[in-house]
């Protein structure tokens, strides 16, 4: 569990350090950063109990304390793949659970289309028009914003002539730094937020 965190506290300073160098860091990720290290912990010590039901006979001992510490080193640094893993394994072993009724629908796919400049510009005098594709929304389709201040408006949007699953809106990018784009539609389905830099 030890080697574990310590693989967990890694992973985690590694995502730190590239989301705020990047000036994409969301508060509401902090507890997942604090948190990381002790799941990592425990992850480590189920992965190794697994591991040991065939790959270590006789269980620990000085023979491979090596062994398990470098296994659960990795799991803490690589989380995310070990939990994958895990799932892929019980799936074999049990029976995939049904869906249940309200289970939310994973996210649409957000992307920004090839017309929408690179590198957006903070225009206080005039809105920009964005043009945004995703796949799967039914019209009417709402574009929520969110500004580096963190307020939040939400803009209609019209289906963009001449394409399919790409809808335009005029945003005012009143300040420089990160905004947050997300579309919903009528029915409820609403898109991954992508954040959008304007210098």
């Amino acid at each position: 569990m030890a080697a574990g965190s310590l693989g967990g506290s890694l992973h985690a300073l590694r995502s730190l350090w590239w989301y705020a160098g990047n000036r994409q860091l969301a508060m509401s990720w902090m507890p997942m950063y604090f948190l990381l290290p002790f799941g990592s912990g425990l992850l480590a010590a189920i992965v190794c109990l697994v591991l040991g039901a065939g790959f270590w006979e006789g269980g620990p001992s000085t023979d491979n304390v090596g062994e398990i510490l470098a296994v659960a080193a990795l799991v803490g640094l690589f989380s995310d793949e070990a939990n994958q893993k895990l799932r892929q394994l019980a799936g074999t072993i049990f029976t995939p659970k049904e869906k249940g009724r309200d289970q939310a629908a994973s996210p649409t796919k957000l992307t920004i289309a090839a017309t929408l400049p690179p590198a957006p510009t903070a225009n206080p005098a005039a809105p920009q028009m964005l043009t945004i594709s995703a796949k799967g929304l039914a019209p009417p389709v709402a574009l929520w914003v969110t500004d580096p201040a963190n307020v939040q408006t939400v803009l209609s949007t019209t289906p963009t002539a001449g394409a399919t699953d790409s809808f335009d809106a005029p945003v005012l990018l009143s300040a420089s730094g990160s905004w947050t784009l997300k579309l919903t539609d009528v029915q409820g389905q609403a898109t991954e937020d992508f954040r959008l830099i304007a210098s």
